[in-house]
């Protein structure tokens, strides 16, 4: 074992590279907590941004790649300025997660360890080493629900998870 891998054995952070995907749209509550996470690991963070993101609701309202982009990097920056940071298209659920030897852990959420547990399968199948899993339960709006871009786009809530609208409840005299 090389002096680097034993210090990535160890989990000393200047060692490690965090990579971590998503579509990004309507940057909210649970992003920036996924981020976070991914910055306790490691100021070396990889970003595979999917680059045309669809979705059955609203789908006109998906933030275009370059918005996304420009957010997502904005934000990173604003919570570690020298993060080392890389954001790069993705066209699949995997991106290079599959493929790069170098990196070290991946964040999720806990509906997408599914797929974290399956991109280790396959990376193990390629003869690379399983990335450490951290996954992180999903942020909460207000109303007990989760967080989700598809609620922001309706306009249920707002970034952060705050009511934006009440359903209407009408009641009938009979």
């Amino acid at each position: 074992m090389t002096r680097q891998e034993n210090r990535v054995e160890e989990g000393e952070g200047e060692y490690r590279i965090v990579i971590l995907g998503g579509s990004f749209s309507q940057l909210h509550k649970g992003h920036l907590a996924l981020l976070k996470e991914a910055l306790n690991i490691s100021k070396k963070i990889r970003i595979g941004l999917v680059s045309k993101p669809s979705s059955k609701v609203l789908n006109e309202l998906i933030e275009d790649y370059e918005t996304r982009y420009r957010n997502l990097k904005n934000a990173i920056l604003e919570l570690s300025p020298n993060a080392e940071l890389e954001i790069f298209p993705i066209s699949d659920p995997y991106g290079p997660s599959i493929a790069q030897a170098d990196l070290t852990d991946i964040i999720c959420t806990e509906e997408t360890l599914p797929r974290a547990v399956e991109i280790n399968e396959i990376r193990k199948k390629k003869g690379l080493r399983p990335l450490k899993i951290h996954f992180i339960e999903l942020e909460l709006a207000e109303d007990g629900r989760p967080i989700r871009s598809t609620r922001i786009r309706l306009g249920e809530i707002d970034r952060h998870g705050k009511l934006v609208s009440k359903t209407l409840e009408v009641i009938y005299d009979e």
